[in-house]
């Protein structure tokens, strides 16, 4: 039931972030509404409010729909590989279908400007001096911020090399940990050396406004460093050091991802208030039309005279990279290489839905066969044999873990890193004293258990 409820919370989270994106394609970002480009006084028009109702009651029926398909979860949660599989396809199922719906809407939307002609637009004349003195030495973030997180992320390293903690689980977390830094960095510089916008005629607001952008999000992107460092501290307490079980790590990474995108979400707020609030107070019209550059409902931006790599969205939160770019290309290749990832993931973990533990003698070499690993030992080793009803707490080195299976090396408290093999919640459970350690394995019924025990008995 917890790795279900814990599936259906990203499924959720999943639903809350589209529907925050979908809300910012029905509210005015500067002079852009479901990412075409409008003068300000076509904005409360009826016609247009009248797509803007329209594509609000579509995405709340789409949401519906959605959070239904959530309760499958609730059947197939003790299937890993089957849960991932279709985790993947509802990920892609509403990716696509939310995105045409904006579609739809959008090119609705740009049919009605094409019609009424609105390429230029008046706005109202007011002045912007106070704006502009209040908001004129704004800039970036310094990168030297970022020594913060890199400072926290060292802790598990320097307690690691001083421990002696030479596991390959620890190590690989900690290697996960430092490349998450150092890719985040990477984005951080990207927003500092990012091609100034031109919004208006006016130097000053453009100025401005850039140094907004680019300061709102380069210190969005320190504090998720931050929080991604302390989140990996946290991990490798959990995972290392604490007797927690897997509940609890899915817990806090479910929790992690539902903050992380709260930075986020603040930055691209005030970003939009800046630029709305500046182009309600300036004269010009719209200095730049790029809505043919705009594709499948402003979701991919491909502009070949346009020389930046990456460009802000017109609908959602952060940044989309140029298709018509080097880096654009990469970016979606990663995308589609990810994906087969996950696939390949699924596949690979197939056997922990539907393999079992069994138990082979070869005269006196005996064969444990499990899903994704086998295990042998000699029965002249054992030290010690036992029936256990409940197997220990136990945290996973490498291996598999599932919610029907354990199977790998872990960490047993009580036992110390042991080789375990177990149905999960089908006891009893064999545990075997070797002269390296312990062996815990068990068979997928009572019965076939209690005649492996008497075959080592002998």
């Amino acid at each position: 039931m917890i790795v279900a409820i814990s599936f259906v919370a990203i499924f959720m989270l999943m639903l809350v972030i589209f529907h925050i994106s979908n809300r910012t394609a029905a509210q005015p970002n500067g002079n852009l509404l479901l990412g075409v480009t409008l003068p300000y006084d076509a904005l409360k028009d009826a016609a247009v409010e009248g797509i803007i109702n329209r594509f609000k009651k579509s995405y709340s029926l789409i949401s519906l729909a959605f959070a239904a398909l959530v309760i499958p979860m609730f059947f197939i949660s003790s299937y890993i590989a089957i849960s991932l599989m279709y985790m993947l396809v509802y990920i892609v199922g509403i990716m696509y279908v939310n995105q045409k719906n904006i579609a739809k809407h959008s090119s609705t939307l740009y049919t009605l400007k094409k019609e009424r002609e609105w390429w230029t637009g008046e706005r109202n004349i007011i002045s912007v001096d106070t704006e502009l003195s209040r908001l004129k030495d704004t800039f970036p973030i310094s990168k030297g911020w970022f020594a913060f997180p890199f400072g926290i992320s060292a802790f598990p390293i320097i307690f690691g090399i001083l421990g002696a903690h030479w596991e390959a689980g620890y190590w690989l977390l900690q290697l996960c940990g430092v490349f998450t830094l150092i890719v985040l960095y990477l984005i951080y510089l990207a927003y500092t050396r990012a091609r100034s916008v031109v919004y208006c005629e006016n130097t000053e607001i453009n100025i401005t406004l850039n140094r907004i952008f680019k300061k709102e999000w380069t210190r969005c992107f320190v504090i998720i460093a931050a929080m991604n460092s302390a989140f990996f501290v946290v991990l490798t307490y959990l995972l290392s050091f604490s007797e927690s079980g897997g509940s609890v790590v899915t817990t806090v990474s479910i929790a992690f991802s539902c903050i992380v995108i709260v930075p986020m979400i603040l930055a691209q707020i005030n970003v939009r208030k800046a630029r709305n609030r500046f182009m309600r107070l300036v004269n010009e019209e719209v200095y730049v039309d790029e809505d043919e550059y705009w594709v499948f409902g402003a979701m991919f931006y491909k502009n070949p005279n346009d020389s930046r790599s990456m460009v802000e969205k017109r609908i959602g939160y952060g940044m989309t990279a140029n298709l018509a770019s080097w880096l654009g290309k990469v970016t979606y290749a990663v995308i589609v290489a990810a994906i087969g990832f996950w696939i390949g993931l699924s596949v690979y973990l197939l056997p922990l839905d539907f393999g079992s533990v069994t138990l082979s003698v070869d005269g006196q070499v005996a064969v444990i066969n499990a899903p994704m690993n086998n295990y042998d030992f000699s029965m002249q080793d054992i030290v010690s044999l036992s029936l256990m009803d409940d197997i220990p707490i136990a945290s996973k080195v490498y291996g598999g873990d599932s919610p029907r299976f354990f199977v790998g090396r872990f960490f047993v408290y009580g036992y110390g890193e042991s080789h375990v093999y177990v149905h999960r919640n089908t006891p009893p459970y064999i545990a075997v004293e070797l002269p390296d350690g312990w062996l815990f394995f068990n068979g997928s019924s009572s019965e076939i258990t209690e005649r492996y025990f008497s075959v080592l008995s002998r």
